[in-house]
């Protein structure tokens, strides 16, 4: 068969010659190996979806496939023949490439989700498929979020009354399966400058609303045997700081909390997790004397975060991430000038 030969049932050509058989040569595929990647090139080939060229080769050409290295993640795009959807089964029954989603059956609650480390928190999952329910005091900072996000706004800080809130919150989303409890507020200076007031919101935001917030979703988790806790803690959970007694105490019980969490639903397959950053580039630090040097080696972006817990609800369900710890490669801190 070395000749051409002419179809019984031809294929239209795209290009403005003969609208009647095409001539085509048979040949056998060819198989074109790069960067290690084993990728096949086949001759045309009538897939039985009606009218319109089988696209091969090259995108230089109207009506030609993209080469592998102009595809999405080097993997065949989606796309049917002259707009043609493709069959979901190939020409010998192989699956098509499908884009990974990893999180597409699950429903994470983020706290804190309008801004800063939450908000790109939100975004990642998002990304992965899964659907997500914010909470934060206001919105008004992400008027339109993407489709899968919930928002709910409810001030975490307010105690009176949260419990019932939260008991609403459970029956009208029983599917959780991960909770990311980022919602915090940080305020330093000496103990004796802080009033009794101010400390009790600290340790109320801080600590207080995360462990109320657990305790409601854990019965749920436990009875479907899974689950996800992640905590947002801080490197002032770690050791000590200078000027930063309150906030130091919220972070390090807040650690104890997932430390404990962690030993005591591990039977139950929830896993307990609690990621501490260094100082990141958000707007904690709006009303703070104090910043992150300029340069990018001195902090660390919410997107890193933002990862890290992609990472912890990706794992393995017999993996679990204990502890994460994040920082810059530098720590270089600088202070602004005090106010008049």
């Amino acid at each position: 068969m070395g000749g051409p030969v002419r179809l019984r049932a031809p294929l239209r050509h795209g290009g403005p010659g003969d609208p009647g058989a095409t001539r085509v040569r048979l040949r056998p595929p060819l198989r074109l190996r790069h960067g290690g990647r084993g990728l096949f090139f086949r001759r045309p080939r009538d897939y039985g979806a009606g009218a319109g060229p089988v696209l091969q080769g090259h995108l230089g050409q109207p009506g030609q496939s993209r080469p592998w290295h102009q595809r999405q993640n080097g993997l065949p795009a989606h796309r049917g023949t002259a707009g043609h959807p493709r069959p979901a089964v190939g020409a010998h029954g192989q699956k098509r490439y499908k884009q990974p989603v990893k999180l597409r059956h699950r429903k994470i609650l983020v706290t804190g989700a309008s801004r800063g480390i939450g908000r790109a928190i939100s975004e990642r999952l998002l990304r992965e498929g899964a659907a997500v329910l914010g909470i934060a005091r206001d919105f008004s900072s992400w008027p339109r979020p993407p489709e899968g996000f919930s928002p709910l706004e409810l001030d975490l800080a307010q105690l009176d009354g949260l419990p019932g809130r939260l008991k609403a919150i459970t029956a009208e989303h029983p599917d959780i399966s991960g909770l990311v409890c980022n919602a915090g507020h940080g305020r330093f200076g000496s103990l004796e400058e802080f009033s009794p007031r101010q400390i009790r919101d600290l340790i109320d935001l801080n600590l207080t609303s995360q462990i109320l917030l657990t305790r409601e979703f854990l019965p749920a988790m436990k009875s479907r045997g899974n689950g996800d806790l992640i905590f947002i803690g801080s490197e002032a959970a770690l050791s000590g700081r200078r000027r930063g007694a309150v906030y130091c105490a919220a972070k390090f019980a807040l650690r104890g909390l997932a430390q404990s969490l962690r030993e005591e639903c591990s039977g139950a397959g929830i896993r307990s997790c609690i990621i501490n950053p260094g100082m990141v580039k958000t707007g904690f630090f709006d009303k703070l004397p104090f910043e992150p040097g300029e340069s990018g080696e001195n902090y660390i972006l919410p997107e890193d975060i933002a990862e890290a817990v992609l990472g912890v609800l990706c794992a393995r369900p017999g993996t679990c991430f204990d502890e994460i710890n994040l920082s810059p490669l530098k720590k270089v801190v600088q202070f602004r000038p005090p106010s008049d």
